[in-house]
């Protein structure tokens, strides 16, 4: 399941043990490849960690990249990289992006949003997005609000109650989007966006839940450019720091005004997972048909 890589950066300079891996930081840095999964995957394109059942799902496009052919499935892998079900879900199209709310996993694919039951796996609802084929990242508010991204024709959708709201457009390379309590985060042409800048403009959805964000299409904040390699997934590591991944094989830690080169792999790394509690790094390759596991060490952590 693949061998170790530890790469040490102090001072802007780097070394690695192994050549699926360069790391390049201002910060002392260590990220260790943990294992690496080659089995039952065909191109992998996105990795959900799920921690209230400690696995990690797994969408496989099989086919062409935006075909419209039943081929796509979802795997499931245990937190150690061992393969549970290869073949969980299937009869999927071009299985993109996921994000999990409450006891569902939402699927991007091809042109619809896919639900997909956790406890049985089943599919329980389609929705059609657009009829372009390229709807690709999906991100959720605890509320329940479904944010989903067009890369073909540059929107961000607003998904709730089973309708469909475009609430931006235009965009040029759109992919990655998540959604955070101060904004609404988006990966396009080579940097990271906010959408909102944070406001939060009507109230309670429901008792217990956080506010839900009415986004406005004039406020977008750049958080950082510069990024090589196509933008593709979002996590984030703290208040002022996120990670991206791109899909021809870049990893970069980003802050406000500043694009860090963490890691590349040489094939791909597209649209990553994390574990924040434990600072885990889930890399699907897109090419190479793997799973790859790092810790993560950044700076002053």
């Amino acid at each position: 399941m693949g061998g170790l890589l530890l790469v040490v950066m102090a001072g802007g300079i780097g070394c690695s043990t192994s050549k699926q891996g360069e790391l390049q930081a201002k910060e002392t840095s260590v990220i260790t490849q943990l294992w690496q999964q080659n089995q039952g995957l065909a191109v992998p394109e996105s990795v959900r960690f799920d921690p209230q059942r400690s696995v990690l799902y797994v969408s496989n496009i099989a086919g062409e990249p935006w075909g419209d052919d039943g081929v796509g499935y979802i795997s499931k892998l245990s937190l150690g990289g061992e393969v549970l079900e290869d073949k969980w879900v299937q009869g999927l199209n071009c299985p993109k992006g996921m994000v999990i709310h409450e006891q569902q996993l939402y699927v991007t694919d091809c042109d619809d949003l896919v639900t997909i039951d956790l406890v049985t796996g089943a599919m329980i609802d389609r929705l059609a997005l657009t009829t372009t084929g390229q709807v690709n990242d999906v991100s959720a508010s605890p509320g329940g609000v479904i944010y989903a991204t067009n890369s073909k024709e540059g929107i961000i959708y607003r998904i709730e109650a089973g309708r469909a709201t475009a609430i931006l457009q235009g965009r040029v390379k759109l992919n990655g989007v998540l959604w955070q309590p101060d904004g609404l985060y988006f990966a396009d042409n080579g940097a990271l966006y906010r959408l909102n800048d944070g406001r939060l403009n009507e109230g309670r959805v429901n008792e217990g839940q956080q506010n839900e964000e009415r986004l406005e299409e004039s406020r977008v904040t750049l958080i950082a450019d510069g990024m090589e390699g196509v933008v593709d997934g979002i996590e984030r590591l703290d208040e002022h720091r996120w990670l991206v991944s791109c899909w021809k094989g870049n990893l970069y830690l980003v802050s406000q005004g500043h694009a860090q080169k963490l890691l590349t792999n040489g094939t791909s790394a597209a649209d990553l997972g994390y574990d924040s509690k434990n600072k885990i790094i889930y890399l699907p390759g897109f090419y190479d048909n793997t799973v790859t596991a790092y810790q993560l060490t950044i700076g002053d952590d």
